[in-house]
């Protein structure tokens, strides 16, 4: 089955009911959904290698530990997708040998189910507030959050919802001419939260976001936990709600687990979060290059102040306290 027998502009298909979905680009999502192409075995066998190691490696050290799978729209969206019985990135992953769903989370009937609403944006290929909300509750869920805690994180996350005061233009919805909006909700950050990031900016120019870090820290949280995430948009988008579950929220963008973050976060919980289609390709974590390092190697050199990376550096150091009053510079 070719391309021409769905309607596809700039390598976005368009759907029944205004639904809107990817199509083409780098991962070639449709050639994926109707079996065309499927994910290399040398990509399945690195995910559950790493999962294992992963999972092995917190437990040691007594850290909680979730891999999280971001499903592809139409998986949790199907009734406007014009491929009947569609397969997945998924699929392949959930048939080898070694799949668990111990530390895993694929959560498309989840996030079908959301009792938060509709979990993902008609214009766009990720997670609405509704979706992030979940996404948040089941880590806080893995990190041993109380029945009265994740009832207190779902009323803070309520809380901090809010309509957005013009239409919502997603990653598909910017590509049609003319361009397609819907109304749409928003996490809006908790005035108790302070945060900071490593200077290194989203590109919309190139494909590779690596190495962008957010730190944040919340006095008001619901538990004084301190969670570690490795992950990409889908969890970024959200951050407004984990931030109001955890004291201390490190937010590393990357498809890598780091060890040595770990070791300078010190979390109690660690979570590895990606889109179901970047699953296609999965290197060994082995591979992984430091992550402070990764900006650098990307010719993307972070831009922070003394003042952000002050703050950064008390959360970064091993659960001290560093001091920079010898330094004489000022942080105010």
């Amino acid at each position: 089955m070719t391309d021409s027998t769905y309607e596809i502009e700039n390598a976005v298909l368009i759907g029944e009911h205004e639904e809107l979905y990817l199509a083409a680009g780098a991962h070639s999502i449709l050639k994926f959904a109707t079996g065309e192409l499927t994910v290399p075995e040398q990509s399945v066998r690195n995910f559950w290698q790493n999962l294992r190691e992963r999972a092995a490696f917190c437990a040691r050290q007594g850290r909680g530990f979730l891999q999280m799978v971001a499903p592809e729209k139409y998986k949790v969206h199907p009734e406007g997708f014009p491929v009947e019985n569609p397969k997945s990135f998924w699929d392949a992953f959930t048939a080898a040998e070694g799949a668990t769903v111990e530390n895993m989370w694929y959560g498309a009937q989840d996030l079908r189910d959301n009792p938060f609403g509709r979990s993902y944006y008609k214009t766009d290929t990720h997670w609405t507030a509704a979706g992030m909300m979940l996404a948040t509750r089941r880590i806080a869920e893995t990190a041993g959050f109380s029945e009265v805690e994740l009832s207190a994180l779902s009323e803070k996350m309520q809380a901090q919802t809010q309509p957005l005061d013009k239409l919502f233009y997603g990653d598909l919805g910017r590509k049609l001419e003319p361009q397609q909006g819907e109304e749409a909700l928003w996490p809006r950050r908790a005035p108790s939260v302070t945060s900071e990031e490593n200077g290194l900016a989203h590109d919309y120019d190139k494909p590779v976001n690596d190495g962008r870090m957010v730190v944040s820290y919340n006095p008001d949280s619901v538990t004084d936990k301190t969670l570690l995430i490795f992950g990409d948009s889908y969890l970024f988008n959200g951050l407004a709600y984990v931030e109001l579950g955890f004291r201390n929220m490190v937010f590393c963008r990357t498809r890598f687990f780091h060890r040595e973050m770990v070791a300078m976060v010190q979390p109690d919980m660690v979570v590895c979060e990606a889109a179901e289609r970047y699953t296609r390709v999965v290197s060994r974590d082995v591979k992984a290059p430091p992550f402070l390092l990764l900006p650098y190697v990307l010719d993307r050199e972070p831009k922070m102040s003394p003042k952000q990376a002050a703050f950064i550096s008390k959360i970064l150091s091993n659960k001290r306290r560093p001091d920079f009053s010898e330094y004489k510079v000022d942080l105010d």
